[in-house]
Parts: structure tokens; C-alpha cells; sequence
């Protein structure tokens, strides 16, 4: 008997395969990996202003000299309760997330910048940015690790003036 053959010829990791991709209770398997992935490209030019802007703070507040970034949309608000008047634009920003969308090298950024595919200690997780249906009011969420029992974040809620994205509070923060 050669070595790594059972007596019918095949590896046991081989036979495990086959019959895990043929049986009927696996079928819809591969659907699931695929749905999880994130398959949308992020393409909203005032997204990612507001994304920029966002970071931008994160990383001079932390004193960074450059920026990670998990390089899908992810990360919802702990609290699920917001201001009535930006309560649709973290429905959306929610809805957005669910969806995990790519990133894409987009961001404006005075600090060098990565977008990371793999979760670690100091990348920032943040949401697509989510608004109203007027897009004058907008919330963006951003988490960022700093070890297995330690990271801290907030939502920044946005509201368009006449002189632009005017920063209107950063709302429910969270820290570990």
C-alpha cells in the first residue's frame, strides 16, 4: 500500500470532499460564502468625503501616521436610538452595512492609507455612509481595535449647510 491511500485508492480528505460537495444538504454552501463576500463596490463621491473627513479626525485625535482600513463597508452603532432628525440617515447607513460593500481607493487623505482585507489590531472598520432621503443629513460609523479586548468608536452625524458638510455631533460613543 503506497503511502496517504486507503485500500480504495483516494485520500480520506479527498473522499470527504466529494461527498461533502455532492450531498444534498450542502448544496446552497458555496451560495453562502459568496453572499457574505462583499460583492458592491462603494461608489458614492460624497461618501467618501464624509469618510475622509471622519478618518482624518480618528487619525489626528490618535496621533497616527498612517491609516488602516478594513476594505469592506462593516460596523453598525452599539445604540440603535438617534436623533429624530437623523434617523433615516442611520437607516440607511445601517441598511448600507449589511450590505458590505468594497471600498475602493477613493479617500482623501493627508496620511498614507491601506485598505486591509483581514481584521487586526488598529484597522479602522467603518460604515458606508448612510442619508436622508434629501441628502442633507448623514451618519457615518467608525470602529477601530486596539487588541482582543480593546477598541473604541463613535457615529458622526452630518448636516449639509449652504457652506457645505457641517460636522453636528459625534454621537454614541463607544469604548472597551
Amino acid at each position: 500500500m503506497r503511502m496517504g491511500l486507503t485500500r480504495y485508492g483516494a485520500r480520506p480528505a479527498s473522499v470527504f470532499l466529494l461527498v461533502f460537495l455532492l450531498h444534498p444538504c450542502t448544496a446552497g454552501f458555496g451560495k453562502n460564502i459568496a453572499k457574505n463576500k462583499a460583492s458592491r463596490t462603494y461608489d458614492d463621491a460624497v461618501g467618501y468625503e464624509l469618510l475622509s473627513r471622519v478618518l482624518e479626525n480618528e487619525a489626528a485625535v490618535l496621533k497616527l501616521d498612517k491609516v488602516e482600513i478594513l476594505g469592506h463597508s462593516a460596523g453598525q452603532p452599539l445604540c440603535k436610538k438617534f436623533p429624530e432628525e437623523f434617523q433615516s440617515a442611520a437607516e440607511d447607513m445601517a441598511k448600507k452595512s449589511e450590505m458590505r460593500q468594497r471600498f475602493q481607493r477613493k479617500f482623501s487623505l493627508s496620511h498614507p492609507y491601506q485598505l486591509m482585507y483581514g481584521r487586526g489590531s488598529g484597522i479602522f472598520e467603518i460604515s458606508a455612509a448612510g442619508f436622508d432621503v434629501s441628502r442633507t443629513h448623514a451618519a457615518v460609523h467608525v470602529f477601530r481595535s486596539c487588541g482582543a479586548l480593546c477598541g473604541g468608536g463613535s457615529t458622526y452625524l452630518f448636516r449639509k449647510t449652504e457652506r457645505g458638510w457641517q460636522l453636528a455631533t459625534q454621537f454614541c460613543e463607544e469604548a472597551s
